[in-house]
């Protein structure tokens, strides 16, 4: 009976230990099961909002799953890296985030987070043209005659951004220290309620990305002063840049990038990579971001990974010269 007893736990034992040899690991294999969030640090209808919706949709198909964008406003986009941050690294939460993600690494004293190394990088997704903006019936028919009467009226005239330490605050208070002025930034949660109050004329002007004020400039309803960018925009080439109108030197642009939380497995970061440079480079996403002044672009984690170094520090460098930490609002 003893005999019987230790032959049938060996086979047991041989069975159980030849089914897991043979199973390969269960996320491995299955990943994704459930829809996949991506986290939006702007409220809907900016630029960073329509390219996650863009994304959203042939990402899901490669990949076999939903996508969820889920929007996530204000300060300064800092809410929603924590989000992100601080979610499960199971590949189910994402996130596409703006320079203002890197720009928390320096404007936020007590980032309980490294904007870096607390992540899983994905890739760089796309280059966003930044415009200087005011209301079509403006006084100010040219940049100089926004920067001459903030000159005139030191604190009085205000610029609205998609928020605090975003890449177009950087742009204003770049813009203030290069031209002498004192412009008043008024952040909000996105580019969407600033072209609001731009539009309603409760701001005198605003610099917004290309892609949300591309209709309104193109009918009239706005007039676009410069480019904050190092180069001219292809779909609006004859708006120049602030380079150009005497500032040699002047640029501040903006990116986004998709990201992950600290983690995640291997594999299902090289599917997520992968879904993602097969959806940025459909011809109908890539005609999509074109036609509203965005560039698609794309980069290997690794790469991202030692853009996010370099943009933090030269971010920091233009918040040293600017002093624009001295005066938060």
């Amino acid at each position: 009976m003893n005999g019987l007893f230790r032959l049938l736990q060996a086979v047991t034992i041989l069975v159980v230990t030849s089914f897991a040899l043979s199973s390969p690991p269960l996320a491995a294999e299955t990943w994704p099961q459930r829809p996949i969030k991506i986290i939006v640090p702007f409220a809907a209808g900016g630029a960073v909002d329509i390219t996650a919706r863009l994304l959203a949709e042939p990402m899901a198909k490669a990949l076999g799953t939903t996508m969820i964008v889920d929007n996530r406003g204000g300060g300064g986009g800092l809410p929603a890296s924590e989000a992100l941050v601080h979610s499960a690294p199971d590949g189910y939460t994402i996130a596409l985030v703006s320079v203002s993600y890197a720009a928390n690494a320096v404007v936020q004293p007590n980032l309980s987070f490294d904007v870096v190394k607390d992540i899983t990088p994905i890739s760089l997704a796309v280059i966003n043209t930044v415009m200087i903006l005011v209301p079509a019936d403006s006084p100010y028919k040219t940049l100089k005659d926004l920067i001459d009467d903030a000159k005139a009226k030191p604190n009085t005239i205000s610029y609205g951004t998609v928020g605090f330490g975003s890449a177009m605050h950087f742009a204003g208070e770049l813009l203030n220290a290069r031209a002498g002025t004192k412009m008043i930034h008024v952040p909000y949660r996105g580019a969407a309620p600033a072209l609001n109050d731009l539009l309603g004329g409760q701001l005198a002007s605003a610099i917004i990305g290309i892609g949300p004020v591309l209709s309104h400039v193109q009918t009239g309803k706005l007039r676009a002063l410069a480019i904050t960018t190092a180069k001219r925009s292809r779909i609006l080439p004859d708006i120049p840049t602030v380079a150009e109108l005497g500032y040699p030197g002047y640029q501040s642009g903006e990116w986004f990038a998709l990201i992950a939380p600290k983690g995640l497995p291997t594999d299902v970061q090289s599917k997520l990579h992968d879904a993602f440079v097969q959806a940025i480079a459909a011809p109908e996403v890539k005609s999509k971001l074109d036609n509203i002044g965005l560039e698609a672009t794309s980069s290997s984690p690794n790469e991202l990974s030692d853009f996010l170094t370099s943009e933090v520090a030269r971010i920091r460098m233009t918040a040293e010269q600017t002093k624009m930490l001295e005066t938060k609002k």
